[in-house]
């Protein structure tokens, strides 16, 4: 097992330990993989004890206001596989995590956050008044393998947005029938995208309401959330990735509003009631559910990226044609349990019930 290194020796190791194997970094726009992280992970810490020595402090100070001296720093190189060996931490006093898969941002002014691959943090500030509310943890261009050029979207594209969310916000009640033949060739096509089609297409079997549905997904057993996040979330983790850095910063305030004007236009709580109806029905498989009236929000935002110049990749494409084409189904690798689109509406008290063509009803508050 490695020494734990303590105080000024930690601090001097821990530099080191992320500096450049051959002196220099080079431009940073050259740099590619994993040597990215490890020079936002350097500039970080380096600029951390900067500040510090700035400062003439021999403190740093917790989130809870504590103050830990410098001589606290801890720092254990990895010797040996991560995964079975105790070894490779970094931190100050008893807030320490494990080195392997780390990630360091001065994620507000005067702070310092970390975090490991097993999902442990711990934060750091470089004076009492360190501006912990400020932080901001979320991707940025070093996360990526490749540099990704700035995207601006002003709030003007923001408002212009508004005519078309009303417009797709109505879309989630229309009684209009479903076109099944576009339906099923979107859903086998998001399928093949994200590389869960086999040799055999997957079946999709209609229902003529959601009951229905759920009903014949719990005599089947197939399905759940793995397959939801298969199709959803795994499919788009790697284009939000891009799109929050290239926001820089301002993925998470953009979203909020883009999703707060379609929640207007809907009125309804539309998720929870997607929620009632799965968790009344008491069938596991059901939590894992897509479609138009689920994922409303992620076409909305999808489609506000595109419309503001955003190219979307194929997989994007595949995922909003197929959200847009099918208002509910449970997916399963090789079949698919969806449900026609509603038949009729009608209002009970403020509330606002669809109805389908096998007498289902489903109920949705008002916002």
């Amino acid at each position: 097992m490695a020494r734990t290194l303590r105080g000024k020796a930690a601090l001097e190791a821990i530099v080191e330990y992320f500096a450049p194997t051959n002196g220099d970094w080079g431009p940073p726009d050259a740099l590619r993989g994993r040597t990215r992280a490890d020079y936002a992970n350097h500039q970080a810490i380096s600029s951390f004890l900067a500040e510090l020595r700035a400062k003439g402090s021999r403190r740093i100070y917790l989130e809870s206001g504590e103050a830990l001296p410098l001589s606290q720093a801890r720092f254990r190189p990895i010797k040996g596989d991560p995964d079975t060996d105790d070894e490779g931490t970094i931190g100050f006093g008893s807030s320490r995590i494990s080195i392997d898969g780390i990630r360091i941002r001065m994620s507000a002014p005067g702070v310092l956050e970390m975090a490991d691959r097993w999902g442990d943090s711990c934060t750091f500030g470089t004076s009492a008044d360190a501006q912990f509310e400020e932080t901001l943890w979320e991707t940025d261009e070093w996360d990526l393998s490749e540099p990704v050029p700035p995207l601006a979207i002003d709030q003007n594209q923001v408002e212009a947005f508004r005519f078309q969310s009303s417009e797709m916000a109505a879309s989630l009640f229309e009684t209009r029938g479903t076109d099944r033949a576009h339906a099923e060739a979107a859903i086998r096509a998001h399928y093949a995208n994200v590389g869960l089609i086999g040799a055999v297409p997957p079946t999709v079997s209609w229902f003529d309401g959601p009951n229905a549905a759920i009903e014949a997904l719990g005599r089947d057993g197939s399905g759940g959330v793995g397959m939801t996040k298969s199709l959803r979330d795994r499919a788009v983790l790697q284009f939000e990735r891009e799109i929050t850095a290239r926001l820089q910063g301002r993925r998470g305030a953009l979203h909020q509003q883009v999703w707060k004007m379609v929640s207007r236009d809907i009125g309804a709580d539309t998720l929870g009631a997607i929620l009632r109806l799965v968790t009344d029905r008491r069938v596991q498989q059901a939590f894992g559910y897509l479609g138009l009236i689920a994922n409303y929000q992620h076409l909305a935002w999808y489609e506000f990226l595109r419309v503001s110049g955003v190219v979307l990749p194929d997989v994007i494409r595949s995922f909003c044609t197929m959200t847009a084409e099918t208002w509910l189904f449970f997916p399963a690798r090789d079949k698919v349990f969806a449900v026609e689109r509603p038949v009729g509406s009608e209002a009970a008290g403020r509330s606002r019930v669809l109805l389908f063509a096998n007498g289902d009803r489903l109920m949705f508050p008002e916002r």
